[in-house]
């Protein structure tokens, strides 16, 4: 919060970690991270999933 991802991107940072819903992500077409990490898998997300 305060300092956007775009902008810490574009400086050449080594490494950034950002906090992004599936949600968010469906809609970003060109965010594709080294690294990811997948978290709080719970039922309530099955409407959006679907499986």
């Amino acid at each position: 919060m305060g300092y956007p991802f775009s902008t810490a991107a574009r400086e050449g940072f080594d490494a950034l970690s950002v906090e992004a819903s599936s949600f968010q992500l469906r809609f970003v077409d060109e965010f594709r991270p080294r690294v990811s990490v997948l978290l709080n898998l719970a039922p309530d997300h099955m409407d959006w999933h679907g499986s």
